[in-house]
């Protein structure tokens, strides 16, 4: 689990079936809320120098913990940070086909273009007629490294 607050829910049958959970957070992370996931038995790690995870530590830290392909189902920042360090392999994405409206605009990750690193190419696409009456898809996404194909 990733989180700079360290404010989620727990699903019980973690603990009962004694299933090991890691918790990343950032260096400046409330001691409190650590102290609080430590005393349930979790293992709680820094993966950033302020408050948010950062792709390069947690990919170091988890890695130092013998796992090599993590599934992280991650925010904006996150997202962000694994794709700028080019610390990802595949990306999931549900598309649900509906049109979204209001006032504000918000892109899949925040900060400046993404350019050569945005560039993506999908290597499955499934349809699933069965989400309410609109549908939806699920694509699996790898990054490209475009400028190395010029």
């Amino acid at each position: 689990i990733v989180s700079a607050s360290l404010d989620f829910p727990m699903h019980p049958s973690l603990t009962e079936s004694g299933q090991r959970c890691l918790i990343a957070t950032g260096s400046r992370a409330d001691p409190i809320k650590i102290a609080y996931w430590e005393a349930q038995g979790f293992e709680v790690f820094s993966a950033g120098r302020d408050l948010m995870v950062e792709a390069g530590l947690l990919v170091s830290e988890i890695s130092a913990r013998g796992y090599v392909r993590p599934y992280l189902i991650a925010g904006p920042d996150l997202l962000d940070s694994m794709v700028r360090e080019r610390k990802i392999s595949s990306i999931f994405q549900t598309i649900s086909h509906q049109l979204l409206g209001g006032e504000s605009f918000r892109t899949m990750v925040p900060g400046p273009m993404m350019g050569d690193l945005g560039h993506l190419k999908m290597e499955t696409l499934y349809y699933d007629e069965g989400h309410g009456s609109v549908g939806q898809w699920f694509a699996q996404f790898k990054p490209v490294n475009v400028s190395s194909q010029r």
